[in-house]
């Protein structure tokens, strides 16, 4: 297959990804709604968009959210946290934080498993 674009491949590469780290909806490309508007506004109404009822996001993200323009449409915000999970890496100690090809190509089946049990979900 021939990409005219970086893009097509690496959406090619992610859809790859996230079928093998257990993940069964499929991505979706903001530019594909007709969406306006910036900031946090912009992210509750991309979730209003596809009929979402809640926003997942990592609780560093908290600094610069404005959780009011979620609450407006009633959709929670859900933070949690994440510790880089440890698995057998090939070649000397464990390094943390290398991409999710690393866990993918050492673990395999095992890595979605091992991702979803490094998240934590905190109590809203």
């Amino acid at each position: 297959m021939r990409w005219q674009r970086l893009l097509e491949l690496n959406l090619v590469i992610l859809d790859y990804l996230r079928l093998h780290v257990g993940i069964d909806r499929p991505f979706l490309l903001s530019s594909a709604f007709a969406v306006t508007s910036k900031g946090s506004e912009r992210l509750a109404d991309l979730c209003r968009a596809v009929g979402a009822t809640a926003y997942l996001t990592i609780l560093s993200s908290k600094k610069y959210l404005n959780e009011e323009a979620f609450h407006r449409y009633g959709i929670q915000i859900l933070y949690y946290t994440l510790e880089p999970p440890v698995y057998p890496q090939l070649w000397g100690e464990f390094r943390a934080n290398l991409s999710v090809v690393d866990i993918l190509l050492t673990c395999g089946p095992k890595c979605a498993h091992l991702i979803r049990a490094a998240g934590r979900l905190l109590p809203p």
